[in-house]
């Protein structure tokens, strides 16, 4: 028979044995992760680094396309001429650099009786409006146009060179690196004299009319940018294809792959797209002067268009992408969507579906290379958009629904049940007379 003493001991043992297992498990080392936790670890990874990737391969496509090519930027900048807040601050610069050695006062008082010299003040003020006002105006022609196609021109193309390593640049003896404007500050000088303003207008300055860019010390700056952008062009389109590609061939649920991708991506070009935002905001309200801050708030708008296109294509092209992937899931409502359009498809197909898929090649290179089809039309929308130098919403729902047709046709083209074999199609015999189905109807059934 059992004693209490029994039993306590039995307790302590089995404490001793629990607390000696206790501490063998706390000095065992860590089991290292399943190989599938350490797949999915890699997978999205490789989607992060994808999606940073193309965000920031954006703005070298945009740097070497728009910002970086003579031709695209004259075309990019060619309408701000026609822009109220750009042609103002124009009028501005333009009249501020013809009285820049004379004030429109003097010129006025020179001309008005000593009486009346009291009146060159309010006067000179006036014809400095006017000059404004007049500059404005014909800063809106054609004629002013040519002259800032051709000024645009020779100065991006000069400034490409320099911050290239190509070409020379001219830089003053203050060490700045220059913008002669005397062509356009002329077309302008031109129009007032013949607007009758020219007996109060000063002679034309020897110095001619200029506009800093930047110095020297900047310089180097600038050309350190331009080389990464132009390594941001090249490397980072690449890298954004080997990890996305990369994470699909590693995935082990693909669907869901896709829809990392096209949610990541989406989440990439909005992050872009708000930081371009807040940037505009932040030089924008760093210019005191309004007329100036008005004309670089349309300047930025219509520099960055490409890019905020192509960034805004690309987050559409992404949301299409998740929003597919999200199709293919699990969920009910996906499932009964998923049911509805097969059977509509089913609809289209022909009814002797056993014949048809039989025959149907196509349908079986489909089924077999799905994932590829689906790929090849993402980047071709993808291509078709990086294609134009100017990027419009046009191509971008252009690429947008030819995307959505395509993947459309490759639903309908391929087949939605398994192919059937030769075995599985049931042969019927229509040479059968009446009396040998009535004799099997009357054969006795083995029990």
């Amino acid at each position: 028979m059992t004693t209490e003493k029994d039993l306590l001991t039995e307790v302590s043992r089995l404490q001793a044995e629990n607390e000696a297992l206790r501490q063998a498990m706390a000095d065992a080392p860590a089991s290292p992760p399943r190989p599938s936790r350490v797949r999915a670890v890699v997978v999205w990874t490789l989607i992060v680094v994808g999606c940073l990737a193309a965000s920031s391969a954006a703005v070298g496509i945009w740097a070497r396309t728009t910002a970086l090519d003579t031709e695209t930027y004259v075309n990019t900048v060619a309408p701000l001429p026609q822009d109220p807040a750009v042609s103002a601050a124009l009028a501005q610069l333009t009249v501020d650099s013809i009285f820049r050695d004379v004030d429109a006062a003097t010129e006025v008082e020179a001309l008005l009786p000593n009486e009346l010299s009291f009146l060159a003040a309010p006067v000179g003020e006036a014809v400095r409006e006017l000059s404004v006002e007049g500059a404005s105006r014909i800063i809106s022609t054609d004629a002013f146009a040519e002259v800032w196609g051709s000024l645009n021109r020779v100065a991006h193309a000069q400034a490409v060179a320099v911050l290239t390593g190509r070409g020379a640049v001219a830089i003053t003896q203050e060490g700045t690196v220059v913008l002669d404007l005397t062509d356009a500050v002329s077309v302008v000088r031109t129009g007032l004299e013949e607007a009758g303003l020219g007996d109060v207008l000063p002679p034309p300055s020897e110095e001619g009319a200029v506009v800093v860019l930047f110095n020297d010390t900047q310089l180097g700056f600038l050309i350190l940018t331009v080389d990464l952008l132009d390594l941001l062009y090249w490397a980072l389109p690449i890298v954004t294809i080997v990890m996305l590609g990369a994470a699909l061939l590693l995935s082990t649920d693909r669907r869901r792959t896709w829809l990392g991708i096209g949610i990541g991506l989406a989440i990439a070009m909005a992050g872009s797209l708000l930081f371009l935002e807040l940037a505009r905001g932040a030089v924008v309200e760093g210019i005191e002067d309004p007329v100036a801050q008005a004309a670089i708030a349309s300047v930025w708008d219509q520099l960055f268009r490409n890019l905020i296109n192509l960034q805004a294509g690309l987050l559409v092209l992404s949301l299409v992408i998740a929003v597919t992937a999200f199709l293919f899931g699990s969920h009910r409502w996906a499932a009964s969507f998923r049911k509805g359009v097969g059977l509509r498809i089913d609809s289209l197909r022909s009814h002797d579906r056993a014949v048809a898929v039989q025959g149907d090649a196509l349908g079986r290179f489909l089924n077999e290379h799905l994932a590829g089809v689906r790929l090849f039309g993402v980047a071709a929308a993808i291509i078709f958009m990086l294609w134009w130098p100017t990027l419009t919403m046009g191509i971008v729902l252009t690429a947008v629904i030819g995307l959505i047709v395509y993947l459309g046709l490759v639903e309908v083209a391929r087949p939605h049940r398994p192919v059937a074999s030769a075995a599985d199609i049931e042969v019927i015999d229509l040479t059968e007379s009446e009396e040998s189905e009535a004799e099997e109807a009357t054969a006795p059934q083995p029990s």
